[in-house]
């Protein structure tokens, strides 16, 4: 979504913010002052020597923040964008990022301090007690995935206190969402849950000029139940239910128009040109190179005849207007050529994800704490795609004639477990050693 849409409705009602239910990890604070859990132990703010960037939940609800993508927004160094609508995504801390969006990235997001894989852009931010964005090289403590830096999404968690609030939003471009959560306390001191519901849409911002349709619907229905259990003054335990389904149309995209090269003539399209070799672009020289045995580029192997043709683009593309081009008509209703199966409408993301944790906390005395924490993820994706991206149904017949559809289905599981014992953190050496599965 377009984080720039003017709003034109919000409105919220809360009934209490009650003191929140402490585990047995986390350091009691006022609120003047700010806890995080960057080194997976509470501490306050400015007490960790790392670049942090916290917003509390409040922060966040009265920015409007309510994704990954609006949080990076107001969060110096940090860009956490779409590839290929909702299906893929890319965070950047410091400029750094992995080029295939596929490919691990050098940023993780976690949710209570469990790794989330993918499907980070449907995580819905309107329940955070707060979150952090730690930047920096976080492998030791967050995993491999996390040379760049973390982000911890850590949610609200079940009180003591009846308490629950709804919002309701509107904007352009047919955005709405309704978000509601509630906590029950059911046995006084020990028990207690919190459930949490949204349901949002968003209408699209182009139109399909081949079609007269929408294109980069998205809609999402998620619902989530927290149940805390503290049995004991030195034992607590919370489980958590997640459960969204997301539904977009076909994802925004356009081709960049190149330069073109014809008779020793280069024409200019979009803003952009192409330059030879010698030429001098961006106050830098062109030196267009070929490939070594190892794929390498290598000065002393020339460039094919083509690349010498076409040159380099220089300069600026632009693209204006709210129309693209899409073929629609074969994914609307698509059936498997090798097996005969009717799948229906594939155009675009339909993917549903189920999520559960289990955090256990275990306070021996003095200060040293024991910490289990499990999570499972089960999602399923379905990814119907016009690869031609303007409406080209076949290529050519002496090409192969092959379709520029694409459909995936695809099943992902993973499961971690990780054990940390920390020291008390009111000495003047501190430690925490743990160790850490994932599959």
């Amino acid at each position: 979504m377009s984080p720039c849409k003017p709003l034109l409705l919000s409105a919220a009602i809360l009934a209490a913010y009650p003191a929140l239910a402490q585990t047995a990890s986390e350091v009691p604070v006022d609120n003047n002052t700010i806890t995080v859990t960057a080194r997976r132990v509470g501490e306050l703010l400015q007490d960790v020597p790392l670049t942090i960037r916290a917003l509390s939940g409040r922060e966040l609800q009265e920015k409007g923040i309510t994704s990954i993508s609006e949080l990076s927004l107001y969060t110096p160094g940090l860009s956490y964008s779409q590839d290929f609508g909702r299906t893929q995504e890319r965070p950047v801390i410091r400029g750094i990022s992995a080029l295939r969006p596929e490919a691990p990235q050098p940023v993780s997001v976690f949710i209570d301090g469990v790794y989330v894989r993918d499907g980070v852009l449907g995580v819905l931010l309107d329940d955070a007690q707060r979150v952090e964005v730690i930047k920096g090289p976080q492998s030791a403590l967050y995993g491999r995935a996390t040379y760049m830096g973390a982000i911890n999404y850590i949610t609200r968690k079940p009180g003591n206190d009846i308490d629950g609030r709804v919002s309701l939003t509107t904007a352009t471009a047919g955005e709405s969402s309704l978000f509601g959560a509630v906590t029950l306390p059911l046995i006084t001191d020990r028990l207690s849950a919190r459930l949490k519901f949204k349901s949002s849409e968003y209408g699209g911002q182009y139109t399909n000029s081949a079609t007269g349709n929408k294109i980069g619907q998205e809609s999402t229905d998620a619902v989530s139940l927290a149940v805390s259990f503290t049995p004991s003054s030195n034992f607590d335990a919370m489980v958590t239910f997640d459960k969204s389904n997301e539904r977009d149309g076909l994802f925004a995209a356009t081709i960049r128009t190149i330069p073109t090269q014809a008779a020793g003539v280069v024409t200019s399209q979009n803003g952009s040109t192409n330059l030879a070799n010698g030429a001098v672009c961006d106050g830098k020289v062109i030196n267009i190179v070929g490939n070594n045995a190892a794929g390498l580029p290598d000065a002393s192997v020339p460039p094919s005849v083509t690349n010498r043709l076409n040159g380099w683009p220089c300069g600026p593309t632009t693209f204006t207007g709210t129309t693209v081009r899409r073929n629609e008509a074969d994914l609307a209703n698509y059936i498997d050529p090798k097996t005969g199966i009717n799948y229906g409408n594939i155009a675009g993301l339909d993917r549903g994800i189920n999520r559960s944790t289990l955090t256990l906390n275990y306070n021996f005395g003095g200060g040293y704490v024991l910490t289990s924490q499990t999570g499972h993820t089960r999602q399923y994706a379905n990814l119907g795609a016009d690869q031609s991206y303007s409406a080209v149904q076949f290529t050519p017949a002496f090409l192969g004639g092959a379709s520029w559809l694409s459909y995936n289905r695809d099943i992902l599981r993973y499961t971690s477990q990780e054990l940390r014992l920390q020291s008390p953190t009111d000495r003047a050496v501190t430690w925490l050693a743990g160790v850490y599965f994932y599959k």
